[in-house]
């Protein structure tokens, strides 16, 4: 029986040392493999997180049908995946509200005074500005807000 196989029988039955073992055995290959499928270390460092915290709730079922490695890049690829697919979302979500704020500021004009229904068409708006802001990450909304409330220069 290998090193490896003793390891991952032992974290089956629960033994984070020999868990933590086969983490630090694997990490590298993980990590090269989620750099080259996001392209940069801060995301590649999240995916690594997450293909172990993975594989710990799902080493039970692991069945040494395979290499223990290529079940592991099986979960960092598919985890890069989800990982593209929220992010893809995020940025849509994100230039949909900027095309509606965008669309807001254009509907107003400095020409036309606000009548009543302007006005709560305003407020309507000032609604999902707020709503829009909120979905946004904490720089974005900081870049957003420096940028549109205080007139600062992108830099």
């Amino acid at each position: 029986m290998t090193e490896e196989r003793l390891l991952i029988e032992r974290a089956q039955k629960g033994d984070k040392y020999a868990f933590r073992e086969l983490v630090e055995k694997n990490k590298e290959n993980v990590y090269r493999l989620a750099y080259d499928l996001t392209g940069n270390r801060h995301d590649a460092e999240d995916v690594l997180q997450e293909v172990f915290i993975k594989a710990f709730r799902s080493l039970s079922g692991f069945r040494f049908e395979a290499k223990f490695s290529s079940w592991l890049y099986r979960i960092t690829v598919n985890t890069c995946n989800d990982f593209h697919t929220t992010n893809l979302k995020k940025q849509a979500t994100y230039y949909e509200n900027i095309e509606n704020i965008k669309m807001i500021e254009n509907s107003v004009t400095k020409n036309n005074p606000p009548s009543i229904d302007r006005l709560a068409e305003s407020s309507i708006m000032k609604e999902h500005i707020e709503y829009a802001l909120h979905q946004l990450t904490t720089p974005e909304r900081s870049v957003f807000i420096l940028r549109q409330y205080y007139d600062l220069q992108l830099k």
